[in-house]
């Protein structure tokens, strides 16, 4: 998922099911609790610098369903503003 910015990158995080967060580590599977990432899931990302991550739109998976409380969502659409994008989410849902 990460192919391009592979040099750059020092650990990724996401939240866990249980409430705390799972992890990566380049090179130390030991210490790592991340096997697989799929789409639109949130991570937290730790790099060294700058670098480039090219990044696939997917269409699978595009309806979710919301949960009680926070729910971790990726917005995939233009740029916009913020006000604009949420009253378009929510006029979908």
């Amino acid at each position: 998922a990460l192919a391009t910015a592979r040099d750059s990158v020092l650990a990724v995080y996401r939240l866990g099911p249980e409430g705390g967060y799972d992890r990566w580590f380049p090179g130390k599977p030991s210490l790592s609790t991340i096997s697989t990432v799929g789409p639109a899931e949130a991570l937290f990302v730790l790099s060294d610098g700058h670098a480039p991550w090219v990044q696939e739109l997917s269409q699978a998976g595009s309806d979710f369903a919301l949960t009680s409380g926070w729910t971790s969502i990726c917005y995939s659409g233009e740029s916009k503003e913020a006000a604009v994008a949420v009253r378009e989410m929510s006029e979908q849902i």
